[in-house]
């Protein structure tokens, strides 16, 4: 099969990824990771249409596994059921099979629709949303007076009737630092009501604390202020669960399903809510990134010889300008910029 011209549709509707997304094995495992492999380049693709056969699973009350189970059954009992009496006619043999063979793409697509108005439902109908621009910060006051701040190029989602719910839950795609208020438990048997962050990659489970996330570029990091912290991941059905002490930084790729964890200091992390950006001996390649995701810049590095060389600074979120002119200075390179596109160049 070759998947190279796929869209997250066509992902979603094919049989042998839904089964790879919902029950991997070792075979399927190999051959997707080695696909993604040879083509990078559908890394984000893919990503989607994972989140809209997961979308699909989170429907099952609606749209179970057996009514889908019995709706491809009838599908391949009506193809099996051929004719005994005598053959067809190869030209209505042909219609036939035509006849069936669109049947089951029309199957395949009325599975897709239900997906995609499952992740409908899921992402996108959510009473608040919030938005930030390149450049732009904001604070939000959850319905539990919990308090957040929303990074640049950032967008978190939750519903409002968190008084109804046994659990808090918001859903975040870019960066933000969160300082959540502790709740009384509504069940019994629970010390407080839970406070979930959902990401692409991971969920961040807490009672009350101060942390920051940032989901991007396939990538998930928590950092934590404060409080304790759970963080829960399920990636190709390898599912991993881990704890967190204040100082800790945890990460989590897509191309690596399992938790990296080291030290670090916090307030370099969450500067940028106070209008800063601090780099501690921090690669050209992701000040590059933050350039990117901060700014809506696309850099370019010319210089080869800079990859391996980091930068210790503090710099005012609103004066990016000063920041490349210390970045030329500091590394006797040329940088230019013209609109959107930065060039750090080659050596003066």
């Amino acid at each position: 099969m070759n998947y190279n011209n796929y869209t997250s549709e066509d992902f979603a509707a094919d049989a042998y990824f839904r089964k790879w997304v919902q029950s991997p094995d070792v075979d399927s495992d190999i051959f997707w990771l080695n696909w993604l492999g040879q083509n990078p380049d559908k890394q984000q693709t893919v990503t989607e249409a994972k989140k809209l056969v997961h979308a699909f699973q989170v429907q099952e009350n609606e749209y179970s596994e057996q009514f889908i189970a019995k709706l491809w059954q009838n599908i391949d009992s009506q193809i099996s059921h051929k004719p005994v009496v005598r053959p067809l006619p190869v030209v209505q043999e042909n219609r036939v099979n035509r006849f069936f063979n669109q049947y089951r793409k029309m199957a395949a697509a009325v599975i897709f629709l239900l997906a995609a108005a499952a992740l409908f439902v899921t992402l996108y109908s959510l009473p608040e949303k919030h938005t930030t621009a390149f450049g732009e910060t904001k604070t939000i006051i959850l319905p539990d007076n919990s308090v957040v701040t929303l990074n640049a190029n950032s967008t978190l989602k939750y519903s409002t009737d968190w008084d109804k719910k046994e659990l808090r839950e918001v859903w975040l795609e870019g960066e933000a630092y969160f300082h959540v208020q502790k709740q009384p438990a509504r069940v019994p048997s629970q010390t407080g009501t839970k406070f979930i962050v959902h990401t692409g990659l991971m969920d961040v489970e807490v009672l009350g604390t101060e942390f920051n996330v940032s989901t991007r570029r396939g990538k998930a990091q928590v950092v934590l202020n404060s409080g304790k912290v759970k963080l829960n991941s399920d990636i190709a059905g390898k599912s991993s669960t881990i704890f967190m002490e204040p100082g800790e930084l945890v990460e989590l790729s897509e191309s690596h399903a399992s938790f990296t964890k080291r030290v670090v200091n916090p307030q370099n992390f969450s500067a940028w809510k106070n209008k800063k950006l601090i780099f501690d001996k921090t690669p050209i390649t992701e000040i590059a990134k933050i350039l990117e995701d901060t700014y809506g810049w696309k850099v370019t590095i010319a210089n080869d010889q800079l990859a391996s060389m980091t930068f210790t600074s503090t710099i005012s979120i609103e004066k990016p300008e000063v920041l490349l002119q210390l970045l030329s200075e500091s590394f006797h390179v040329n940088i230019t910029k013209k609109g959107d596109q930065v060039t750090i160049g080659k050596a003066e």
